[in-house]
C-alpha cells in the first residue's frame, strides 16, 4: 500500500467529499467510500499498482450572470450586455 495525500488550495472544499472510483479484483470500476477534506486537504492509502480516480467537488461557484438591456431604437433594434465570469460558458434563447 502507498500512501496519498493531496493538498488543495480551495479551503471551500473542508465541508465537502470527493468520491472516490476503483477498479476493483472482478476489473470492474466500483464506487468506493467517499474521502472527506479536512483545511482543504485530504488523505488516502492506495494499494501498488492500482486505479483510482478521485472526483474533485465544484469549488465556490461562481455569482450569477446578469443580463442589461440598451435603449430601444426607432427600428426596433436594442442591445444586450451579459455581465458573466471568466471561463464560463452562457446560453441565450429567444
Amino acid at each position: 500500500m502507498q500512501g496519498l495525500s493531496e493538498h488543495w488550495a480551495e479551503e471551500s472544499r473542508s465541508c465537502c467529499k470527493a468520491l472516490r472510483l476503483g477498479i476493483v479484483s472482478a476489473n470492474a470500476i466500483n464506487r468506493l467510500a467517499d474521502i472527506g477534506f479536512t483545511g482543504g486537504v485530504f488523505t488516502n492509502t492506495v494499494p501498488v499498482q492500482s486505479i483510482t480516480l478521485f472526483v474533485l467537488p465544484f469549488g465556490t461557484p461562481p455569482p450569477a450572470p446578469s443580463l442589461q438591456s440598451g435603449s430601444l431604437s426607432s427600428t426596433n433594434t436594442f442591445d444586450l450586455w451579459l455581465s458573466g465570469t471568466a471561463r464560463q460558458r452562457y446560453v441565450q434563447t429567444s
